[in-house]
């Protein structure tokens, strides 16, 4: 054991082996300068920073002009993070030896330290220039960065590695995972992009490329196309199958997207959240026939007995990946009585939602002020229908009685999200999953939450499992039942629901006055663009008072548009000659050419050419929606699910509707706004009636303007909802108690 062994290990690197020569050979109470210089040396290349700064602080006297101490005693500071003792040894240091690299590494970290970034990039790069290796010096300096967490910083180090070395894959994917960490998600998405040019077929890359494109906005032809290349690149993944159907469901290619569902599923299983997925997808955007319709239904139930049957729910992960992930949207649409499915459901997101979120404090037994605190939740306090018709309700609310609470779950920031946020006492925002706004309202305790729009957004549905507040309710903005045991009340239109409604909600049915509602007519969105020129449908340039076609509009989503409707819309086009149906589905190019397609056959069967007496519009926004509403002379309503905030915008154009109501409240909204007209008229009793009531407003002008002055004398009754606020506000200040109290007229 000599001084010759340590200095060989040293140079050998072998550090452990130096360490135990190095230990035996010290002496802290005699030290000898050269063994401590080592030592400490050792210590460094160790990371065993304290004890390499107090080995050196012993002999850095006694080897003032050793420089290797004086980097190494630098080095162990920097590491410990005591910067002003780091820059005083460097100070030494620089002083023996003025152009090393290590002293500019070194000075280079306590520049950056300090926040002086200019200074410590141009240090980086002299260090870098003199050799290769302080470069991967860098990288380890991100990877430090990353380990603790200082997602930042170890981006700008990744960068600069990659800045000069443009091929470092590694530099580029751990500058892409720390971008993304810090939530600097649009900058990793450029990042991911750059690197995928120089490596196209690098998985790991095409994960995190996917992934980013979930959280930027982003084309939608990226998207399917990066998913595309991962599944090219990584065939027997069941993950990038599942993304690429998440994709391909994205633009309406549902049937592509069941196909890659059911592959990520063979390929893997337990792969729930494929199950869950497709569980809450349609087949198709456009049902074919009642047939397929009802197809869609006994499958969902089929998948969604797998859930049920599981004999218990999975781990809490993968429970908090699939509440985040899917609303129970799409099955309302099928027109029939659904609250045992809706029940069912709600109790197996119950079983999931239970084992994700923390059990909520017992709710508090009433008001501790003068005031009652009323939350509302919501993705949709933006220019939305749900907000257009519900926001002037609760923002009407005495201020003075009622204190508001906005949970704001959307990423859009509007003038009508500024409405609500000026009106509530508190207005709570950003980006949370849902444990974090679990978390929201278990910090913000209230008398009664209003989840205004359940159905619609996945972690609003997912809350509403749970208790909050002593009553909890939803309402009309999307007629249809939650299912959900935690949510009492449902507020809904007296007008509207049937006598008998009470049977079609697992809440207790409260009926408001009037529509429940409170519409303001308006020309255009607020965001709408000032050059939009709403699109001229096919025919005549004149309007058809003035000698053109008459011109039908049903202006439903695609979704509404269920194949019963063809036959009798080409009944309609039928008995008027010439005339014109023009529909705007807002359904990408294949949704259109696919309903096109199943409409064509009802139409050639009724004598019709479609390509003369059909006129599918492509997405186009509000003001071209008006546009083709303007130049309309008759609304023909949908069935099953009607019209709510389209009829409204007809009638307070004076556009007179058509409707044909059934027994569930979603059939029934154009129906309730009719009956307040006064217009009974326009109320079909049957499938006949509702052709007999068309083909008259089209045949009889004098008819069709009668009752377009009548609308317009009478449509200030639609945008009266005074008495609704009231009564809103009585239910909300009496505390609608949890026994649900028979709802009332």
């Amino acid at each position: 054991m000599s001084r010759q062994s340590l200095e060989l290990a040293i140079r050998n690197r072998d550090y452990v082996g130096a360490l135990a020569l190095g230990e035996a050979l010290f002496r802290a109470e005699r030290p000898d300068p050269d063994i401590g210089a080592m030592h400490g040396h050792v210590l460094q290349q160790l990371g065993r920073h304290a004890d390499a700064r107090r080995v050196l602080d012993l002999i850095k006297s006694a080897r003032p002009q050793l420089a290797s101490v004086w980097i190494d005693l630098c080095n162990a500071c920097i590491a410990l993070e005591d910067w002003d003792a780091a820059a005083r040894s460097l100070r030494h240091f620089q002083t023996l030896l003025p152009q090393s690299a290590a002293g500019w590494f070194a000075g280079a970290q306590i520049a950056f330290a300090g926040g002086r970034h200019g200074d410590a990039e141009a240090a980086f790069a002299r260090a870098a220039a003199a050799h290769p290796s302080w470069v991967e010096r860098r990288f380890r300096l991100g990877n430090s960065a990353f380990d603790q967490q200082r997602f930042a910083d170890a981006a700008v180090h990744y960068q600069a590695c990659v800045r000069l070395r443009p091929d470092w894959l590694e530099a580029r994917l751990n500058l892409v995972s720390s971008l993304s960490l810090a939530e600097r998600y649009a900058d990793a998405l450029v990042q991911v992009r750059l690197a995928g040019e120089r490596f196209p077929d690098e998985v790991r890359l095409l994960v995190r490329y996917s992934q980013l494109l979930d959280l930027v906005a982003s084309p939608e032809a990226e998207r399917l196309a990066v998913r595309q290349r991962w599944i090219e690149a990584e065939p027997e993944s069941a993950q990038a199958q599942l993304a690429y159907a998440n994709a391909l469901s994205a633009v309406g290619e549902n049937e592509r997207a069941h196909m890659h569902y059911q592959r990520a599923i063979a390929l893997d299983p337990g792969q729930l959240q494929a199950r869950w997925t497709a569980l809450h997808l349609p087949r198709t955007s456009v049902f074919s026939d009642d047939e397929e319709m009802q197809a869609f239904a006994r499958q969902w139930r089929a998948d969604l007995a797998f859930f049920e049957s599981l004999p218990e729910p999975p781990d809490s992960a993968s429970c908090r990946r699939l509440i985040n992930s899917c609303a129970n949207f799409s099955l309302a649409y099928l027109g029939s009585d659904l609250r045992s499915d809706y029940e069912r459901y709600g109790a197996v997101l119950k079983k999931l939602c239970d084992r994700v979120l923390p059990a909520p404090p017992p709710a508090r037994p009433g008001p501790d002020s003068a005031r009652v605190r009323v939350g509302v939740m919501s993705a949709h306090f933006h220019w939305h229908s749900v907000s257009r018709v519900w926001r002037d309700l609760l923002l009407g609310l005495d201020a003075g009685r009622i204190e508001l609470v906005c949970f704001h779950l959307g990423q859009h920031d509007d003038a009508s999200v500024a409405a609500w946020r000026a009106r509530a006492d508190l207005f709570i925002e950003g980006s949370r999953d849902v444990l974090g706004w679990h978390q929201a309202l278990i910090d913000t305790p209230l008398d009664v939450l209003v989840f205004l729009d359940l159905g619609m957004h996945p972690v609003s549905q997912a809350l509403a499992t749970q208790r909050y507040a002593r009553v909890q309710c939803t309402t009309s903005a999307h007629p249809v039942t939650s299912g959900l045991a935690a949510v009492d009340y449902y507020l809904s239109s007296a007008v509207a629901e049937a006598e008998d409604a009470d049977r079609h909600y697992s809440e207790s049915l409260w009926r408001l006055p009037g529509l429940a509602w409170a519409y303001t007519p308006t020309d255009a969105s607020p965001s709408a663009p000032a050059s939009v020129r709403p699109p001229s449908l096919p025919g005549s340039n004149a309007g058809s008072d003035d000698g053109g076609p008459i011109r039908f509009y049903c202006a439903q989503n695609g979704v509404k548009l269920l194949p019963q409707h063809d036959a009798i819309f080409a009944r309609i086009l039928a008995g008027v000659p010439d005339s014109l149906l023009s529909l705007t589905p807002r359904l990408n190019s294949n949704g259109s050419a696919r309903l096109r397609a199943r409409m064509q056959p009802s139409l050639q069967q009724h004598g019709l050419d479609p390509d003369r007496c059909l006129h599918i519009h492509p997405e186009f926004d509000y003001a071209g929606y008006l546009g083709v509403l303007a130049q309309a002379d008759v609304m023909l309503d949908t069935m099953l699910f009607s019209g709510g905030l389209t009829s409204m915008d007809a009638l307070s154009r004076d556009l007179p509707i058509v409707t044909l109501p059934g027994q569930l409240l979603r059939s029934r909204q154009t129906m309730a706004m009719l009956k307040i007209l006064q217009l009974d008229e326009l109320i079909a009793t049957d499938v006949d009636d509702y052709v007999r009531i068309a083909v008259r407003l089209a045949r009889e002008p004098h008819w069709r303007a009668d009752l377009r002055g009548r609308i317009a004398e009478r449509k200030h009754r639609l945008f009266e909802y005074a008495a609704t606020v009231s009564a809103l506000q009585d239910f909300l200040l009496d505390g609608a108690p949890s026994d649900r109290r028979p709802s009332v007229l």
